[in-house]
């Protein structure tokens, strides 16, 4: 039981004291090991938590740690208690309640979180119907915020990553977890562990000692350790799913049919000014200066390449300068995209739009397709005031520079995306902490376990946006959007439009003339009638003169007389 070893000892104050980060060394060796159950119980139904919070001393960085890689803080041991039960009842010495206080807080949001990021499947998603975009931002060892954000949202949908998302767009350290995660299948769980392990291999030294190597070629071997990293957790995958190729490329993967979009940023300095590059597993039409389609072709927008290794374009988008070599192929040198598009939103937009023109009709635009726009980034630094310095002291403190514009890119890029998706009714988030100060070549665990945890933080801040987006990727919400209509379609409707207006003004002036015609009738006919009356009328009174006449005399002159004084 190797997990619950962890539970067992260091139960004294000055055993945790001597050891520091050693306590937590250990406890992340004990979880990385190959076959380890986080979840496992000893006799009487603990798991590492309940044993953790018996402790003299309940340290907060291993319960938060502990949560992390899975051990379960709402399960009952047999005597029926939660390891908050444990934590609570277990009497500590008074000296001890800072302890107390911050596990118990750690504790909380471990329960907090397990309650909120809860399976939200239904029995009848719909999964067919989605085209989901996904852009990963740059940011060295802060990418395992966006692992572990991506970790969450897949513990809700209840499918793999690689099965909601279908266009990855990723810079530096975004564009490599994009590639494990789209195209050799990873988990975001083993994403930020394999970061975890890893570190060292690729990030060592003083920033100065940095500078030097890279300035003299001194040391190499964070570049070849990190060209071998990913050379390797290439050919794994990819030999686990049936492929059998010593180098793969984006045409490779184009060829592939399970694999989805793939847009991987990088700068090319081979000339001056340096130019952004696109790698693309996917055929991609460029347009020249006067909008005249030049041609199409794969991987990049610089030209028919010799086809480059996935290797040395994952390479290519994190040669970040002042950590590792430029990447030099085909004549050309490659840096870090995030030195031009460490968010990579705006790239993704600029694809999506490039391909609706696309003479094949590859995709057809955003509006029509996409039902889903997600942006992670990898959180920022707490904003504070740059000091003035002057000499070599400010020139080295320029170098820093990079490394804030690969935090926090919530600015433009952002702004003119989001713009761009409201326009187009396509429903669009950005997810990124703010405030955690930890650079993005740190090597200590301590540090990598504090970003997990405050992007759990954050999540729970967030929860509400974050079961939004699974319930998206669900199928438990649906949108309603115009569709939009080509050139042909306006045509073919303003015709019939054009029609229907034509035959119903026919038939208003059909019906204003017979309207016309039926009210002279009832005029003529009522100006006849009108004589008729009068003419009868006229009869009728002569008759009656004539009858009265007829019968007498005296009448008869009576009735003269009285016609003569009438005239």
């Amino acid at each position: 039981m190797p997990a619950l070893v962890l539970g067992i000892g260091f139960e004294s104050r000055s055993q945790i004291y001597k050891d520091g980060s050693g306590v937590l060394d250990q406890a992340i060796n004990v979880f990385v090991a190959p076959g380890t159950n986080p979840n496992e119980r000893d006799a009487d139904g603990n798991n590492v938590l309940h044993l953790l919070c018996k402790w003299k001393i309940p340290y907060p960085m291993l319960i938060k740690t502990s949560f992390i890689f899975g051990v379960d803080p709402t399960a009952k041991n047999k005597a029926g208690q939660t390891p908050m039960d444990v934590l609570t009842s277990t009497p500590r010495n008074a000296k001890y309640n800072s302890f107390q206080e911050e596990a118990t807080a750690a504790l909380q949001q471990a329960l907090d979180v397990t309650e909120a990021f809860t399976l939200r499947a239904r029995p009848d998603s719909v999964k067919g119907d989605q085209f989901n975009l996904l852009s990963l931002d740059g940011g060295g060892i802060r990418g395992v915020i966006t692992a572990r954000t991506l970790q969450m949202i897949e513990r809700m949908v209840g499918r793999d990553v690689h099965e909601c998302f279908h266009w990855y767009a990723g810079t530096s350290t975004g564009g490599i977890i994009a590639t494990m995660l789209g195209v050799l299948k990873r988990s975001p769980e083993y994403c930020w562990q394999l970061y975890l392990n890893r570190k060292r291999d690729m990030f060592s030294g003083s920033t100065f000692k940095r500078v030097y190597d890279i300035i003299m070629g001194a040391d190499k071997s964070s570049t070849q350790n990190l060209e071998d990293l990913i050379r390797n957790e290439v050919q794994i995958a990819m030999t686990s799913m049936g492929q059998n190729k010593s180098s793969y490329t984006m045409q490779d993967i184009a060829a592939h049919k399970g694999f989805p979009k793939l847009t991987i940023v990088s700068l090319d300095v081979t000339q001056t000014p340096a130019r952004p590059t696109y790698f693309r597993n996917y055929e991609h039409l460029e347009f020249t200066d006067q909008f005249i389609a030049e041609e199409t072709r794969l991987a990049t927008e610089l030209g028919v390449w010799t086809p480059i290794a996935l290797t040395k374009i994952l390479r290519a988008t994190s040669a970040a300068p002042t950590y590792f070599l430029p990447v030099s192929e085909d004549n050309r040198r490659f840096v870090d995209g995030g030195l031009t598009a460490n968010n990579p939103i705006s790239v993704l937009v600029q694809e999506c739009d490039t391909l609706s023109l696309h003479p094949a009709g590859a995709f057809g635009g955003i509006r029509n397709h996409v039902t889903l726009a997600l942006s992670l980034g990898t959180g920022g630094k707490a904003a504070a005031l740059r000091p003035e310095h002057s000499g070599l002291y400010g020139d080295i403190e320029l170098l820093t520079l990079f490394e804030e514009q690969s935090l926090g890119q919530d600015g433009k890029d952002h702004e003119r995306a989001r713009a761009r998706f409201m326009s187009e009714q396509v429903p669009y988030l950005r997810l990124s902490p703010v405030g955690i100060n930890v650079g993005l070549a740190t090597v200590e665990n301590s540090d990598v376990m504090t970003m997990l945890w405050e992007t759990d933080a954050y999540m729970l801040k967030n929860k509400a946006t974050l079961q939004w987006v699974a319930d998206v990727l669900c199928g438990n919400v649906q949108f309603k959007r115009r569709e939009q209509s080509s050139t042909a379609d306006l045509e073919q409707i303003i015709k019939e439009k054009t029609a229907e207006n034509y035959q119903l003004k026919n038939e208003l002036d059909t019906l204003k003339l017979e309207l016309q015609r039926r009210a002279a009738a009832l005029l003529q006919q009522s100006a006849n009638d009108t004589v008729n009356e009068r003419h009868v009328t006229n009869l009728k009174g002569e008759e009656a003169a004539e009858v009265l006449l007829s019968k007498s005399p005296k009448v008869h002159a009576a009735t003269h007389r009285s016609w003569c004084n009438l005239l």
